[in-house]
C-alpha cells in the first residue's frame, strides 16, 4: 500500500474553517489507527459537545472495528461490583455455594469501553480503569471470592465538561476536565468543538486498518529526534513517548515500509504531541536550514543523517501547523491537561439518609438508616448451605443474619462558594481590583466542570458593597469589576461582616465556603466612624465572629511590606495568612486550590 492512502486531503476542502478541517481528518486518522489495535494505544479522549459530530466520528471508529467488534458503554455511577465482578446473587442463592459473576471490565477483554461524560468519573472508578489498563487483569477480593480475571481494552472518555455554562464566555475555555489519570493513558486526545456538520459529510479516503505482516521498528536516530520534538513542546510524560513511538510506527505500517520516515513523525506529532503542547520551542539563531527536498530514494541517506538536523526540521513543521486554540492556550499558561478535581471540589459529608450512594456499612435497621437489599443478600449468600445444615429441615430458603445487614452509605455533595473580600480603598486601590479580577477570573475556569460559585465583597469609605452575587458566569464578573471606583477610607470590619452574612446565607443553603480577604490591615474606618485604634478593634472582633461559621479562609496581605496588622487579622480569621506584595493571580488561585481541597 503506498504511503498516499492515509495522506489526508489538503486543507480547506469542503468548505468551513482550514483549522476545524484539519482537526476532522487529524481525528478520522486517530479513529483508523485506534481501531487497527485499541489495547496498544490505551484509549481517546474526545472533546466534543454530544450531537451528530460526534456520533459521525463514532459510526467511523465503528466502520474500521468492524460488526463483530466489542464496545461496552460504561454508565456514569456504575457500581464497584458490575465494574469488577462480584457474587451473582441469584445463581449463589439457587446453587447454595459462591457463584462469581464477570465485571464490565473484564466483559471488555478485547474490545473497547465507551465512557460518556468521562468529566464526572468519580476518582475510585478513575483509579479502578486504570489499573486495569497498566496491568491487563482485574484482581477481585470480596464477598468470600478471589479471583484474577483478563480484562484487555482500549477506552474512548467523551469529555463534555467544556461545554457547561458560561465555558464559552468571552470566547474562553477552560482545561479539559477529564481525570489526568486517564488523560495520560490515552494516546490520542481529539477535539470536535469547532468541527461543522458539512465537514463531517465530506468524502474521504480511509486508511487501510487491518494488522499486515509487516512490523515498523524506529532508528536510534529516530527515537532521539522523536524525545528530542515532544521535550520541545513541553511533553514529557513517558506514557506519552511511548504513545507517540507507537504513532509512528503503526503510520510506517498502514503504509507497509518497515522503516518510518520523516513523514510518519510529523504525522504522529500532530496526533499525539501538539494537543498536548504546553510551550513553544525556544528560538536558537544556531538552527541549520533544512535541506532542498529530497527524492524517496534519497530517504536511507536522511535516516543516518545527524539527529539535530532532523529534531530542527520537525520542531519547525509542528510548530508551524499548531492549531490557533492550542497557541492560544499556551498564551494564557495553561496546559491540556484533565482537572486535578474532577469530581468537584465541594465538601462531601457523610449521612445515613442522604445525597449519592458511595457504598455499604454493615448496621442494624434502627429507623435511620436505610437497608441495602442487594449487598444483605450478597453477605448472607455464601454461608446458606451452612447455615441450613446447622438448622436442620425447614420452610425458610433463605437465612440471614443480624451480621450480614447492610446499609447504605451516602455522601452529599455539596457546592462550594468562594467569597472574594477586596480592600477598594487607598492608592492602591486598582492594582487590588487588578489581582482580585485576575484571581477570580483564573478560579471561575476551575469552576465550570465542578458546578462551584464566586462571589465578590469590595469595602471602601465606610461601607461594603456585594459587587458580584454567587455567580458561575465570568461575563457577569468581568462587568461586575470593571470601573469600580477606589480610595477613601478603609472600613475592614464592613468587609468582614458583608462576608459573614453571605457565609451565613451559603451554608443554610448546604454549601461550603472558602474565603479570600485582600487587605494590608491598615483600617481606619470603624462602626463609630474614623479611627484607627477602634477601626482595628471591629476588625478583629468581626474577624472572629467571621471565623466560628467554620469557613476556610485565606488573607492575602497587599502591603508593599508584610504588615503584623493583616496577619492579626488572618489569626482572629483562624486563616492562612500569604503576603504577597505583588498579587498573582495564578498563583492566588493555586492557593484557593489548596484551601479547598
Amino acid at each position: 500500500m503506498k504511503d498516499e492512502a492515509y495522506q489526508p486531503p489538503p486543507s480547506g476542502g469542503g468548505g468551513g474553517d482550514a483549522a476545524s478541517h484539519d482537526a476532522w481528518m487529524n481525528a478520522l486518522l486517530v479513529a483508523a489507527l485506534f481501531a487497527r489495535d485499541p489495547t496498544r494505544f490505551g484509549g481517546v479522549i474526545v472533546r466534543a459537545r454530544p450531537g451528530p459530530v460526534r456520533d459521525a466520528w463514532f459510526r467511523r471508529l465503528k466502520a474500521h472495528l468492524g460488526d463483530d467488534s466489542l464496545v461496552r458503554r460504561m454508565p456514569i455511577g456504575i457500581t464497584e461490583d458490575r465494574l469488577l465482578g462480584g457474587l451473582d446473587i441469584t445463581g449463589t442463592l439457587n446453587a447454595g455455594a459462591p457463584v462469581f459473576r464477570n465485571g464490565l471490565l473484564t466483559e471488555a477483554d478485547g474490545g473497547i469501553i465507551v465512557a460518556p461524560m468521562a468529566e464526572r468519573m468519580d476518582a475510585l472508578t478513575i483509579s479502578r480503569v486504570a489499573a486495569a489498563l497498566d496491568t491487563g487483569a482485574v484482581r477481585v477480593e470480596r464477598d468470600g471470592v478471589s479471583r484474577t480475571t483478563p480484562a484487555r481494552f482500549g477506552f474512548i472518555a467523551f469529555d463534555e465538561g467544556a461545554f457547561d455554562e458560561g465555558a464559552f464566555d468571552e470566547g474562553k475555555r477552560p482545561d479539559e476536565t477529564v481525570s489526568p489519570i486517564l488523560v495520560d493513558r490515552a494516546a490520542f486526545l481529539v477535539d470536535l468543538s469547532d468541527v461543522t456538520l458539512r465537514q463531517t459529510a465530506m468524502p474521504v479516503s480511509a486508511p487501510m486498518v487491518e494488522r499486515g505482516d509487516v512490523t515498523a521498528t524506529l532508528t536510534s536516530e529516530q527515537l532521539t529526534a522523536s524525545v528530542a520534538l515532544a521535550a520541545a513542546f513541553g511533553v514529557t510524560s513517558v506514557r506519552t513517548l511511548g504513545f507517540f513511538a507507537k504513532t509512528i510506527a503503526a503510520l510506517a505500517e498502514i503504509a507497509s515500509r518497515e522503516a518510518p520516515n520523516e513523514a510518519d513523525i510529523e504525522r504522529a506529532a500532530a496526533l499525539v504531541i501538539a494537543p498536548r503542547a504546553t510551550q513553544m520551542p525556544a528560538e536558537d539563531d544556531q538552527t541549520e536550514p533544512a535541506p532542498d527536498e529530497q527524492d524517496e530514494e534519497d530517504q536511507p541517506e536522511r535516516q543516518n543523517e545527524n539527529p539535530d538536523a532532523m529534531e530542527d526540521r520537525l520542531i519547525d513543521a509542528i510548530a508551524a501547523n499548531l492549531s490557533a486554540a492550542i497557541l492560544d492556550r499556551m498564551a494564557r499558561g495553561k496546559s491540556r491537561r484533565g482537572a486535578a478535581k474532577a469530581t468537584g471540589a465541594g465538601a462531601q459529608a457523610v449521612s445515613q439518609n442522604r445525597g449519592r450512594t458511595v457504598g455499604t456499612r454493615r448496621g442494624e435497621l434502627n429507623g435511620k438508616a436505610r437497608l441495602h437489599v442487594l449487598e444483605t443478600l450478597r453477605a448472607a449468600a455464601p454461608f446458606q448451605r451452612l447455615r441450613r445444615q446447622e438448622t436442620g429441615p425447614t420452610h425458610h430458603r433463605l437465612h440471614v443474619r443480624a451480621e450480614d445487614i447492610r446499609v447504605r452509605r451516602f455522601k452529599d455533595q455539596r457546592e462550594t462558594l468562594t467569597i472574594f473580600v477586596v480592600d477598594a480603598s487607598g492608592s492602591t486601590a486598582a492594582d487590588r481590583l487588578a489581582e482580585a479580577k485576575g484571581a477570580v477570573e483564573c478560579f471561575l475556569t476551575r469552576c465550570y466542570s465542578r458546578r462551584d460559585q464566586v462571589a465578590l465583597i469590595a469595602f471602601r469609605g465606610d461601607h461594603a458593597d456585594l459587587l458580584l452575587p454567587p455567580t458561575r458566569a465570568l461575563a457577569r464578573a468581568k462587568r461586575a469589576l470593571a470601573g469600580v471606583p477606589g480610595g477613601g477610607a478603609t472600613p475592614l470590619y464592613a468587609g468582614l461582616e458583608a462576608a459573614r452574612a453571605l457565609t451565613e446565607q451559603a451554608q443554610r443553603q448546604g454549601q461550603s465556603v472558602n474565603i479570600i480577604v485582600f487587605t494590608d490591615g491598615s483600617a481606619n474606618m470603624g462602626r463609630t466612624g474614623p479611627g484607627r485604634a477602634q477601626a482595628h478593634a471591629d476588625a478583629l472582633d468581626a474577624a472572629t465572629r467571621l471565623s466560628i461559621s467554620g469557613a476556610s479562609t485565606l488573607v492575602i496581605d497587599t502591603a508593599t511590606r508584610p504588615r503584623s496588622k493583616a496577619r492579626e487579622i488572618a489569626n482572629a480569621l483562624d486563616a492562612t495568612y500569604m503576603p504577597l506584595p505583588h498579587a498573582d493571580a495564578r498563583t492566588v488561585a493555586t492557593a484557593v486550590e489548596a484551601i479547598a481541597a
